[in-house]
């Protein structure tokens, strides 16, 4: 059984080489790495043919896996299909458009090993593709609480900068339909599985903030939909767990946070974002009472005000 099974999408062939090379180039030996040609429409399973055929990876031959879909089925089914492909230890996922420090998955590794543990994560860089890099990125806040409560993650609701056990992956999870914060969904589900878990204090990862990205697009009813359908699979996982009276505030203010999202819509649309919640976000402790106002003024059709309010 490999040591670690790094699940890697193929799909955009701006970011294909950058993102491949660092996998191949990892310095913990064993690693299965699972490539999943997601279709991309341009030639970037190709420019992954060729980098995989050169001499100096011909050593990892027998290490790399390759599966293509039919048809583009989007990240959450690159991540599924890798993951039910996958035979390692730990598993380990990467997105399409970024990188890591080609000692990322030995540290983590190693670490998981000596205090067994079922999650390790590090610190990671936010790129911004021209060269430039952000302070090292995971707030303190998050280093102090994560562990202690596991849904208040301020900070990286993500799969990309952790190695989860295999074993934690084996848990009941609810894949959700749409690529839109799936990495929360996905995460803190593992999260909750994860008994053991370690902080990493190193920047190891390379986020790449990617304009075209899914969560730099403009405010749609679309992803509106993705948003609510989301917060809806985590309250019906948190009341399988008995834990959703806990955090029903949480799961109220995020209502609302997509609500304040949902602002530029139409006023109709805007109607349709939990209607039947509205009066709990209106008399919820948790919600900004500027953010309340903000709320009151779109269902009462008054224009302009929302950016008195901070809302548009």
């Amino acid at each position: 059984m490999p040591k670690v099974s790094a699940i890697v999408p193929i799909y955009g062939e701006k970011y294909t080489e950058r993102c491949v090379r660092s996998l191949l180039e990892q310095t913990l030996d064993d690693v299965e790495f699972i490539f999943v040609d997601d279709r991309s429409p341009d030639s970037a399973y190709d420019i992954f043919l060729g980098i995989i055929a050169e001499e100096k990876y011909a050593h990892l031959k027998d290490n790399i896996k390759v599966i293509r879909h039919d048809v583009n089925k989007g990240v959450i089914a690159v991540r599924r299909t890798g993951w039910e492909a996958s035979t390692g230890d730990y598993i380990y996922q990467i997105d399409s458009d970024d990188w890591m420090d080609r000692d990322m998955l030995r540290k983590l590794w190693e670490k998981a090993v000596e205090g067994g543990y079922d999650l390790v994560e590090c610190y990671y860089w936010i790129a911004d593709g021209k060269g430039g890099l952000s302070e090292p990125e995971c707030p303190e806040q998050y280093i102090r609480n994560a562990y202690e409560d596991w849904i208040v993650w301020p900070g990286t609701p993500t799969l990309w900068n952790k190695l989860f056990r295999r074993s934690v992956y084996q848990n009941e999870i609810t894949w959700p339909r749409y690529p839109f914060m799936e990495d929360y969904v996905i995460a803190t589900q593992l999260l909750y599985y994860a008994s053991s878990r370690y902080f990493l204090d190193e920047p190891l990862y390379y986020y790449f903030r990617n304009p075209q990205g899914m969560a730099s697009r403009k405010i749609s009813s679309n992803r509106i939909e993705m948003r609510t359908e989301q917060v809806s699979i985590m309250e019906d996982f948190m009341r399988s767990k008995g834990l959703y009276d806990k955090y029903r505030t949480r799961f109220t203010v995020m209502k609302s946070d997509i609500l304040q999202d949902a602002w530029d819509l139409p006023r109709k649309e805007f109607m349709d974002v939990f209607p039947k919640e509205r009066m709990n976000i209106l008399l919820s402790r948790g919600v900004l009472l500027k953010t309340k106002l903000g709320h009151i003024s779109k269902m009462l059709g008054i224009h302009g005000i929302g950016k008195i309010f901070g809302l548009s």
